[in-house]
């Protein structure tokens, strides 16, 4: 201890002799901060044991149907006849040119429910839709996609698809 208040004393008589006392404390100050600034980034870095979860973009499911109609102002799906993991697979196999292909209008619109944006629903990440054989043409509808509308789970709708953990039905 006496060791360093000799040395402070001793820097300041140089300093001020030489008329630079701001100065010596200004290099004292500015070694202090240097090793401030060494410490604060060492506290940042995160340490080998904490684990970053990194978020994977949600995937929107497809489900074909078939069509629902009407009974009484109300649809139901009896059956849900493929699944597609992702919009990209559905429009993969409904491009143009396919048989039942997907108009620009409905891929936006599946989008939208994709994303549950500009009035558009999924029922948690599910969208659920159908080919009208009377129009020829794809079909999706906000009615069906209210929270209690979970066909995937619904006992009374038929699976016709199958995936890993369901064996398709007959």
């Amino acid at each position: 201890m006496a060791f360093g208040l000799g040395k402070l004393a001793a820097v300041s008589g140089v300093t001020a002799a030489g008329g630079g006392i701001g100065v010596s404390m200004g290099n004292i100050v500015f070694s202090e901060s240097k090793d401030t600034s060494i410490k604060t980034k060492k506290e940042e870095s995160p340490s080998p044991t904490q684990s970053t979860v990194e978020t994977q973009p949600k995937v929107c499911v497809i489900y074909e149907g078939n069509d629902p109609g009407r009974d009484k102002n109300t649809r139901r799906f009896s059956e849900l006849l493929e699944r597609f993991e992702g919009k990209e697979k559905f429009f993969e196999k409904y491009k143009e040119g396919a048989q039942k292909s997907a108009s620009q209008d409905f891929k936006e619109e599946i989008r939208k429910a994709c994303e549950g944006t500009d009035g558009k629903k999924n029922v948690k990440g599910n969208v659920y839709v159908w080919w009208g054989t009377s129009e020829n043409k794809w079909f999706y509808a906000s009615d069906m996609h209210d929270e209690t509308d979970d066909w995937e789970n619904d006992s009374q709708v038929q699976k016709k698809f199958q995936t890993e953990t369901t064996p398709k039905q007959a």
